[in-house]
């Protein structure tokens, strides 16, 4: 008689594939010495990779203010220009309002192109550059773009299979995804969560520190 398949609860899936990723892929970010990862960062960057390793248009990391967000994805697109060096890539902080020609003035200045005032040329600068090789561009305080800057990097990941990485609160990531065709595209939603009182419990820098004055920092 076949043996059965042990029985997994629906409940635990998430977990059960988050746990496989933080384990599979953690060595994404492990040859950075000053960052200190967790379980969180690990799952991060593995779906990071996916993103970019299957040319997916978006990937979001969203999560509560102070979860390494932003340290965890710059420390990844350093990953992705050691490991992919034919990529182009590009880390942008959105500015309050970050209008579409804000937004394309950023693209073309880590692009190392002219750049102009019209709209059209510089969308169609930025566009022919990335056409002839793809993108991997973070940016980050997303939620500071108006809908039109979203419309502008739709067009340019469709177009030029290039993927762009939203790092945005967690209470404007429900607003992206009700644009419907804005979560078409969303292809990773890599959620950061804050350190476990184990995780912090058991880094380097507080191994001097007795057990009770760790839970208290913590």
């Amino acid at each position: 008689m076949a043996q059965q398949p042990p029985y997994i609860n629906p409940e635990d899936v998430d977990k059960i594939v988050e746990d496989w990723l933080a384990s599979e892929y953690g060595d994404v970010l492990d040859d950075e010495t000053d960052f200190v990862q967790t379980r969180a960062t690990r799952i991060i960057a593995a779906r990071l990779r996916d993103a970019v390793e299957d040319e997916f248009p978006f990937a979001l990391v969203t999560g509560p203010a102070g979860c390494s967000k932003t340290v965890t994805t710059r420390h990844f697109l350093r990953y992705v220009r050691e490991q992919w060096p034919w990529l182009n890539t590009a880390w942008i902080h959105a500015q309050p309002n970050y209008e579409p020609n804000a937004l394309l003035e950023a693209l073309a200045l880590n692009l190392y192109i002219t750049r102009t005032r019209r709209f059209r040329d510089l969308l169609h600068t930025v566009h022919t550059q990335l056409s002839a090789k793809r993108m991997v561009a973070v940016v980050d305080e997303a939620q500071r773009m108006p809908r039109e800057s979203f419309e502008v990097l739709k067009y340019l990941a469709d177009e030029t299979s290039s993927t762009f990485i939203l790092i945005c609160t967690e209470d404007f990531a429900p607003q992206i995804r009700r644009w419907r065709d804005i979560e078409s595209r969303i292809g990773v939603v890599a959620e950061a969560e804050p350190v476990s009182p184990e995780e912090l419990i058991e880094m380097p820098m507080l191994a001097g520190l007795p057990k009770a004055s760790r839970q208290k920092i913590y």
